[in-house]
């Protein structure tokens, strides 16, 4: 456990890592226990993100904006109806977005805020 209380993942060199095969993949993270995440977009590195942790052992939860990118993650991981339900029951949440605008208006909609109440806290807290 971190400082804030939350699972800690202890980060691993990893060698070249080609994402359209997902060939030379290693376990990039490890953890004593396995954690709930939730990752936010799922472009190629969301994605990618995505099948790492569940091949990690982390129970992972999938959310995009076009659910069909979600859809294809469903086999391995739990595909949310919303990005608040993503949210609600993850210990860590990785978003991985298109852009400024789009983290902005995700990161404030109502069930997201309501969702990281109380698990968030300022950059460079407890370091």
């Amino acid at each position: 456990m971190n400082i804030a209380g939350t699972p800690s993942l202890s980060k691993r060199a990893a060698p070249h890592h080609d994402l359209a095969t997902n060939k030379g993949a290693v376990s990039v993270t490890t953890a004593t226990d396995r954690s709930n995440v939730a990752v936010l977009g799922l472009g190629q590195m969301g994605a990618a993100i995505a099948r790492v942790l569940t091949d990690a052992g982390h129970r992972t939860t999938v959310w995009n904006r076009t659910s069909a990118k979600a859809d294809a993650l469903k086999q391995s991981a739990s595909v949310a109806e919303s990005a608040g339900d993503a949210c609600r029951e993850a210990d860590v949440v990785f978003s991985v977005l298109s852009n400024y605008a789009v983290t902005d208006e995700l990161l404030l909609a109502s069930d997201v805020q309501d969702a990281l109440r109380g698990k968030t806290r300022p950059a460079g807290a407890g370091r």
